[in-house]
């Protein structure tokens, strides 16, 4: 489990997940800190600002297949019917814009995640 391996996610570094998503295009392709909270829906796990019910952020897998990306769904599963200010978080990973496609959500490649204290 990488909350004791590796090190803390600077948390004074985290962006927050509104400010990203408004300016989806400086940040896309970013590898980035997000805070956010955790919303299990019925097609997956989304982030989202916590105490916001939009934007939704999709969360993927990082192309190397290496990551917490599995392990942040797990999280997710485990804590399913709590909401999704009782789930907030840290993300580390690269962001991609979906750019002016409203039809398609913005994600992020979830390479570290911690959860917050609630």
């Amino acid at each position: 489990m990488c909350l004791a391996a590796c090190s803390s996610i600077p948390a004074g570094k985290a962006l927050d997940l509104d400010a990203v998503v408004s300016e989806h295009a400086r940040y896309d392709k970013q590898r980035i800190v997000v805070a956010a909270c955790v919303n299990v829906i019925i097609h997956g796990v989304v982030l989202l600002p916590c105490g916001k019910d939009l934007p939704n952020v999709d969360i993927v897998e990082p192309n190397t297949g290496s990551g917490d990306y599995s392990r942040l769904v797990d999280y997710a599963h485990e804590h399913m019917g709590d909401s999704p200010e009782e789930l907030p978080i840290l993300v580390f990973g690269q962001f991609h814009s979906a750019g002016a496609d409203e039809s398609k959500r913005h994600s992020i490649a979830v390479e570290r995640f911690e959860p917050r204290r609630r």
